[in-house]
């Protein structure tokens, strides 16, 4: 209203400062009803700009979602297996990809297996095992590792024992290894629980401990079934320890020693079977080499003795040829000079020859024979006498 006295008072504001100001300054009572009409239409149009930026905050939101539920990524190693409406149909290797949502879904797969805890080291109990989950849409495709606890078996002899095993495997189709079986680390657990105890109840303990190669390719065998079945491949399978109770061990270590006391037991009677079957041995080889000596000796004796009777025989063949030529000399010479003389000297001869045959005759039958003179034999009362010597008679 008064112009002079407020010119002053708007000389030190900025003109930002007296447009703000102006609707006051030159707004008079009468104007009201302009002034709330300019306030309603300013709230209109801001009511419309939020509602707008909410909407499109909205649809940026709802885009950037879809987009999130599109996009795959697959870390390398892995594969993820997609679903339409609950059925299978395609297989994401590693990498980034686009997946319409809603239609399309991952495979979740939510596999068990037990993991041994280390016991704490201010306890002396035994370790525990506690059962881990793997809730995952990734399916391994690498090369993993799978230890499961120590392993209780019952050996053929009736022995228990803790077996450490290990396990590496590779999953080479994932299909089968979802599909095929419902939980496939529990399954694997499992097989390799069974096939290591089938392994240890047809051999003894001391077969398990001592031959752990026999042991490792049994169970590595059993598992080509399940290669095929669930799409897997083992690569490597061994046995980390085997451990003996302490009361099984003592058991063993008292029949080992009872068994050893009994090795040594029967060695010692095989060597003293050895030790008296040698000395027969060699008891019979002198008795053979005394009696072949004896033989030939004998043998000798008796060739010798052969051959002297031989020489004897030649020595009395040559006397008596000897003999028989002087005598038929002497013969010659003595019926050169009278026949009869030489008849009845050979007569006397032949005489004595017989006598001396009697004489060894009698002596060989100790006596049974007498030799008396043909002329007394009738004063002796033998019968015959004449008969004799006219059959004497006639042979001259």
């Amino acid at each position: 209203r008064n112009t002079k006295s407020t010119t002053p008072q708007l000389a030190n504001f900025s003109p930002s400062t007296f447009i703000i100001l102006q609707p006051h300054t030159i707004t008079s009572s009468d104007s009201m009803s302009d002034l709330s009409e300019s306030l309603i239409l300013m709230s209109n149009g801001s009511l419309g700009v939020i509602f707008k930026v909410i909407g499109a905050c909205i649809l940026i939101l709802g885009v950037l979602i879809i987009f999130y539920r599109m996009r795959f990524i697959v870390p390398h190693g892995n594969v993820v297996l997609i679903e339409k409406f609950g059925k299978f149909h395609s297989v994401l290797d590693p990498g980034l990809h686009f997946v319409l949502p809603f239609a399309f879904s991952a495979k979740f797969v939510q596999w068990s297996y037990t993991e041994e805890l280390s016991p704490n080291e201010s306890s002396y109990s035994r370790s525990s095992t506690s059962t881990q989950l793997y809730n995952s849409c990734l399916i391994p495709t690498h090369e993993r590792c799978f230890d499961p606890p120590a392993i209780k078996v019952i050996t053929k002899d009736n022995m228990s024992l803790d077996i450490n095993v290990v396990l590496f495997y590779r999953i080479v189709d994932p299909v089968k290894a979802v599909y095929n079986v419902q939980d496939l680390f529990q399954s694997l657990e499992q097989l390799t629980y069974t096939h290591i105890s089938t392994a240890c109840t047809s051999v003894d303990m001391e077969d398990v401990i001592q031959q752990r190669a026999v042991l490792v390719k049994k169970t590595f065998e059993g598992f080509r079934s399940a290669e095929e079945d669930w799409g897997l491949a083992i690569t490597k399978f061994d046995v980390q320890s085997i451990s003996i109770p302490h009361d099984i061990l003592k058991r063993k270590t008292a029949l080992r020693s009872e068994k050893i006391q009994k090795e040594i037991e029967q060695e010692r009677m095989m060597r003293d079977q050895e030790r008296r079957t040698l000395e027969v041995e060699t008891e019979r080889k002198i008795v053979l080499t005394k009696l072949e000596t004896r033989v030939q000796q004998e043998k000798k004796e008796a060739d010798l003795q052969i051959y002297k009777m031989i020489k004897e025989a030649e020595a009395r063949a040559e006397m008596a040829r000897i003999a028989t030529e002087k005598e038929l000399h002497y013969i010659r010479e003595l019926t050169a000079i009278d026949r009869d003389l030489a008849r009845d000297v050979i007569l006397h001869e032949k005489k004595n020859e017989s006598l001396r045959l009697l004489a060894q005759s009698s002596a060989k039958n100790e006596g049974s024979l007498m030799i008396i003179p043909y002329e007394s034999a009738e004063y002796f009362g033998f019968q015959g006498a004449g008969g004799m010597r006219r059959r004497e008679h006639v042979e001259r």
